[in-house]
């Protein structure tokens, strides 16, 4: 597991870099803390770092079982946890780490970090007060809200002032470092190597095998305010198939959530497609000038950074179409894409999984319609399930917002059956920023631009799509301008293995089928 470190390690060693140290995060901590027994370091920070792998591992099947993959398929030969997947080789090289066995002797300076409202790993902290010469523990602010849901995270600003700090104060030797070979990573910017596709099983999509041979590069663009992954085959004719162009699916960066972009991205490279995959401002690696404004899944700025990568696309590699490709808020983005911007080079937009078709500043992203139908759906599936009456009746669920779920519902219902004529009539009556999906649908369609839904069953895009503008939609269904593709037992982020499986399954299959 800690071998892209020892890698990284020697890349810079190699450079004429003496003095490394390494900072690391809850299981990333642990691996670098292991590293430290035999890689020389000036400096080791561990914040919050995994002491024991057997709890770590009871943690993950606790989070299984009553996690977001609750109630679905689960790969029986892994792991999956909070959306990450573990196969049983590395649960059991997890379970055997208890950092109270390991001396990172080799680790001038070594820090431990610890979070306020997590347990303080006395244990530890009492072994390496006695075994290292230069240790010391202090308590750092901020690893709840770093941690909490993506569009509610916090950056931990004066956590991250503290570890600079505590890496500045270390007193190292003064030398002279040649700026040639830094200067000369510039030429870095593009990588090529062997891809593979997800497996069928946990262990096949886990094993790195052979595969087919892409290039991926760095794309900075928009006055370098914007960063960008850009990857294409090889060995396929690429540019004469459109460019898919992944955006943000809410807070995560462009990795997606549970890496779902990189598996799609993935299945397309290997049907020859050639695919961006894009941070807004503010998310990832394309940094905010305003540290208030991160995290923002719905940025009123989306628009004009699609642009600026449809543009740069263009410019550098000859793109001529693109299908702008998102899940969730990526959905909407793709969405409002079709509808507001006049481009010859989109010819159809892919959302995947919606939650809204209409947005402004100031939404709750945790009282929206399309939470309280999600919520709605997994109360449904659950009445014909005898093991959540039994959880019911143990007071194990929340009866109190079950009770508030069912009059929303119907008050969502009922208002869902008079908001379309009330808000043509708004529109009509010259209101801007009004909601009117049925007219949005109608304006995509005379701009030629088709439209490929992909929903989980158990998500509620469809119901929404039907109650905004039930009669449009089925029209441009009949018309084939609008398609709909159902993902079988499959959440909202695709978390399940076989969930992310069956949705690579069907995006193959479309992408096969129609761009020959």
């Amino acid at each position: 597991m800690a071998q892209s470190i020892e890698h990284a390690y020697e890349f810079v060693k190699q450079r004429g870099v003496e003095h490394i140290s390494l900072v690391g995060l809850r299981m990333g901590a642990t691996l670098a803390a292991t590293l430290a027994e035999t890689l020389e370091l000036e400096a080791l920070l561990c914040w919050v770092p995994v002491v024991e792998g057997r709890r770590y591992i009871r943690e993950m099947l606790a989070l299984q079982k009553t996690g977001e993959n609750a109630g679905l398929d689960v790969d029986s030969s892994s792991l999956e946890g909070g959306g990450f997947l573990i196969t049983r080789e590395t649960m059991n090289e997890i379970t055997s780490i208890s950092l109270g066995q390991i001396n990172p002797q080799k680790a001038k300076h070594v820090r431990l970090f610890n979070g306020p409202d997590m347990p303080v790993p006395n244990e530890l902290i009492e072994r390496w007060s006695s075994t290292l010469k230069n240790f010391q523990h202090t308590s750092l602010p901020g690893y709840a809200d770093m941690m909490s849901l993506p569009h509610h995270s916090r950056v931990p600003l004066d956590a991250i002032q503290q570890i600079t700090d505590c890496l500045l104060n270390i007193s190292v030797e003064k030398k002279e470092i040649s700026r040639t070979p830094f200067l000369a990573l510039e030429h870095h910017q593009e990588t090529r190597f062997d891809c593979y596709t997800y497996g069928s099983s946990a262990k096949e999509s886990m094993d790195a095998g052979g595969g087919f041979p892409v290039a991926e590069t760095i794309c900075r663009f928009s006055n370098e305010t914007l960063f960008g992954i850009f990857s294409q085959p090889l060995l396929r004719d690429g540019e004469r198939k459109p460019t898919i162009l992944l955006l943000n699916a809410g807070s995560v960066h462009r990795i997606g959530p549970n890496r779902n972009y990189i598996y799609i991205t993935r299945q397309l490279l290997s049907m020859g497609f050639r695919v961006m995959r894009m941070d807004f401002l503010g998310l990832g690696d394309s940094v905010h000038p305003n540290p208030a404004k991160e995290n923002d899944p719905y940025l009123p700025e989306a628009l004009e950074n699609i642009r600026d990568a449809i543009q740069y696309l263009k410019d550098t590699f000859g793109v001529q179409e693109i299908i702008p490709m998102g899940l969730c808020s990526g959905a909407y983005a793709s969405f409002q894409t079709a509808l507001h911007l006049d481009d010859d080079s989109i010819q159809e937009i892919i959302p995947v999984n919606p939650l809204t078709f209409h947005w402004r500043e100031g939404m709750s992203l945790d009282a929206s319609p399309a939470e309280y139908y999600m919520d709605w759906g997994a109360y449904r599936q659950s009445m014909w399930k005898k093991d959540r009456w039994k959880q019911l009746l143990r007071g194990e669920k929340n009866i109190k917002h079950i009770l508030k779920t069912l009059p929303m519902v119907l008050e969502l219902k009922i208002i869902a059956i008079f908001k379309p004529l009330v808000n043509r009539l708004r529109r009509l009556m010259g209101a801007r920023d009004v909601e009117d999906l049925a007219l949005d649908l109608e304006l995509i369609s005379k701009k030629g631009v088709a439209i490929r839904f992909f929903i989980s069953e158990s998500d509620p895009g469809y119901q929404l799509l039907i109650e905004g503008a039930g009669k449009t939609v089925k029209k441009l269904m009949e018309k084939k301008v609008v398609e709909v593709s159902f993902i079988p037992k499959a959440n909202h982020n695709f978390s399940s293995h076989l969930g992310r499986s069956r949705l690579l399954a069907q995006v193959g299959q479309y992408f096969s089928s129609r761009y020959r």
